[in-house]
């Protein structure tokens, strides 16, 4: 876990960057700083400047998209209205597949469609199931740094 600090970059000017992010005592800036992590007011003593105040926190993951940093504790949440939608693309296309193979099995068309049918409706719901579950499951999600 990084011990990060940040700071507004009054040296910025014109630039986008308005954010000085301290990782680990590294300096970097940030045009936007996302906190979805606990954090506290800190102040510093900088020598031939003064104090500075800073809010700091302990990220278990921090994310750069950019020049926009995300400090955070667990992946962003991913909208259950993504899982709908990969479950049905995903059923489409597996029960096309049930269809087929039923057809060819039985030798009827008709047969193989109904199957593919009944098979489509029971497995969306059951593969969205099984997809929120597995999102809950921190196995194999790493952290993401710069």
């Amino acid at each position: 876990m990084s011990r990060v600090s940040v700071r507004y970059n009054h040296d910025s000017g014109d630039s986008d960057l308005k954010w000085r992010v301290l990782i680990d005592g590294k300096e970097n800036l940030a045009s936007e700083v996302e906190l979805l992590t606990p954090s506290t007011t800190t102040k510093d003593i900088i020598e031939g400047v003064g104090e500075k105040y800073h809010i700091t926190c302990d990220p278990s993951i921090i994310t750069w998209e950019g020049s926009r940093v995300i400090l955070s504790d667990r992946i962003k949440s991913v909208s259950h209205k993504r899982h709908i939608l990969k479950s049905f693309t995903y059923r489409v296309y597996s029960s096309c597949i049930t269809s087929l193979i039923a057809a060819f099995v039985t030798g009827n068309l008709t047969l193989g469609i109904s199957i593919g049918s009944a098979d489509f409706f029971i497995k969306i719901i059951t593969y969205y199931i099984h997809e929120r579950i597995w999102y809950k499951i921190p196995f194999g999600i790493e952290k993401v740094k710069k």
